[in-house]
């Protein structure tokens, strides 16, 4: 699937056709292309419908337009509409691409239906680092500084701003230029402003929400979001969930203890925020408690064979949304043809699904194993370093399992459909089941073989 940033001027080499007459290329009668942003659920038309590419080439066109700086991060279409001849039918084809943010090392942000997907895909094949989506409450307030100026804004609306529609230029730019900081505490418990290298959006519907109430303020987070407390004058991390006695706030440039009040469950949100914070890992929130924060996505240089210390994850999101959409191809690969898309899979089919995607995972991870593995020996010692065979048995027998069940669950969509069908279809070839479309006949059919109308054939 493409990728286009925030900003980006496409040319001849991001959003382009071919078209192609007897093997060379040719131009049709006529051509348009219509974007659409997907990022909602429905597909909303960006600009105007059915406008004009710019020709490169003979048939080869390109869509012209450049991504605005706040166009919303996530799944878009583009649809393109064209005629062979005047006298042809229309024909449509429609492609998928991605918004990511102008900053890089940014996660792409899919719907809901995708990320729910995404997520079960993820825990069945045991990729779970339960210190990768720790997160705050999107309305928690921070005070940030840009070019010397205090702005206090939710966490939520920091993140639009850096990568949404809302439009604060001075905070993107200072983001941008890295050049935005916030009040953080060492682990000494000296207070310092610090740079915010990212602002994450984090998919949490998974994760249980706690509200820690202290005497007049208080912060929601994840179950495992680090907050602090103090221990022999050094900061030390505490979770909600292991109920703390008192945590850190900041009191006239000072970290002091305050008692914590209650610690209660809240209602789970889809999405919650973070922040990634240089040096000291953590930041105060504008009522002065000091939380911990989340990593940013690291260079792609820390990364070996998909693992990575920081984020501790073998996939990434897109990884994932690429196995399920190979998954899902696969599905409908096999006849019937079952049309089936990533936001409306049925759920009676999303385990079958889920298997083939971890199947395409594991053959993945064991292709990239293979440049890791080495022999050594040396005066009797030796080593032997093997993953990529274990990756590849078990997908082996996630591939033939998943066969065999898509043999079945095919065989009965089969019997399904044949039930629908009139058991008497008076069609030319409907005596070859369901899946012969047939034409009613201008002369009637008589019972029997051999003739029509009482004369031979």
């Amino acid at each position: 699937m493409p990728s286009l940033k925030q900003g980006q001027p496409l040319t001849k080499n991001d959003l382009n056709v071919y078209f192609y007459v007897g093997g060379s290329l040719s131009d049709p009668y006529w051509v348009t292309f219509t974007l659409y942003d997907c990022t909602s659920g429905s597909d909303e038309v960006i600009g105007l419908p059915d406008r004009i590419p710019i020709k490169f080439n003979a048939g080869s066109y390109f869509a012209q337009w450049t991504v605005p700086d706040d166009e919303p991060v996530g799944l878009h279409k583009i649809r393109w509409k064209y005629k062979d001849s005047s006298s042809s039918s229309l024909k449509e084809d429609v492609e998928e691409f991605q918004i990511i943010p102008l900053c890089a090392g940014v996660d792409l942000v899919y719907p809901p239906e995708i990320m729910y997907l995404i997520q079960h895909l993820r825990n069945k094949l045991r990729d779970i680092n339960p210190d990768r989506d720790y997160s705050v409450a999107g309305e928690e307030e921070i005070t940030v500084v840009a070019d010397g100026e205090e702005i206090t804004l939710s966490i939520q609306e920091l993140y639009e701003i850096v990568y949404g529609k809302n439009k604060k230029e001075k905070i993107k730019d200072c983001f941008i230029r890295n050049q935005l900081y916030i009040k953080s505490s060492n682990k000494d418990c000296k207070i310092e402003l610090k740079k915010i290298s990212d602002v994450l959006k984090h998919y949490c519907l998974h994760k249980k929400v706690f509200k820690t109430q202290l005497l007049n303020k208080s912060i929601t987070t994840t179950e495992d979001h680090s907050i602090y407390t103090i221990f022999d004058s050094k900061l030390l991390e505490v979770k909600p969930n292991e109920n703390p006695k008192s945590i850190v706030i900041i009191d006239q440039d000072s970290c002091v203890l305050s008692d914590v009040i209650e610690i209660k469950k809240e209602y789970s949100r889809e999405f919650m925020y973070d922040l990634s914070v240089e040096d000291n890992q953590n930041f105060f929130l504008t009522s002065g408690i000091l939380a911990h924060n989340s990593f940013a996505q690291p260079s792609k240089e820390g990364t070996i064979a998909g693992f990575t210390r920081t984020r501790g994850y073998r996939w990434t999101d897109d990884s994932l949304y690429m196995h399920l959409v190979q998954a899902c191809n696969y599905l409908n690969l096999i006849p019937p043809d079952t049309s089936f898309n990533l936001m409306e899979v049925p759920a009676p089919w999303q385990p079958l699904l889920l298997l083939q995607a971890m199947a395409y995972a594991l053959y993945d991870l064991a292709i990239l194993w293979i440049n890791e593995e080495f022999s050594y020996n040396l005066n009797g010692f030796s080593l032997d370093i093997s993953r990529s065979d274990k990756y590849m048995n078990v997908a082996s027998t996630l591939q033939s399992q998943t066969d065999t069940q898509m043999t079945e669950a095919k065989r009965r969509l089969h019997y399904t459909i044949g039930l629908r069908q009139s058991r008497y279809t008076m069609t030319y070839g409907g005596f070859f089941g369901p899946h012969t479309s047939g034409r009613m006949s201008v002369k009637k059919w008589v019972l029997g073989f051999g003739t029509q109308s009482g004369k031979g054939f």
